[in-house]
Order: structure tokens, then sequence, then C-alpha cells
């Protein structure tokens, strides 16, 4: 029973945070160094 009180907090979590998560589902995070599509950001100019 844990498990699913555990579930449901984390859904109610996620719609108080991001409420169009429920209609478009949950965005994206940007890639990470290794990951496909990651970019390292670019340097200032000095």
């Amino acid at each position: 029973m844990s498990a699913a009180r555990r579930a449901v907090d984390r859904a109610a979590d996620a719609f108080s945070t991001n409420p169009r998560s429920v209609l478009f589902g949950a965005p994206q995070q940007t890639p990470g160094p290794g990951e496909p599509g990651f970019a390292w950001p670019a340097q200032p100019a000095h």
C-alpha cells in the first residue's frame, strides 16, 4: 500500500509543479555529457 501512496504523491507533486504535464506529458530534460543531442554551452566572448 505504501508504494501506491508514494506513486500518488509523486503524481500530485508533478501536477502541482507543472499542471500542463497532465495534457502534454513531462517536459524532456536536456541531455547531459555522453548522451545523444548534448552540446557544450558556448564560451562567452571576451
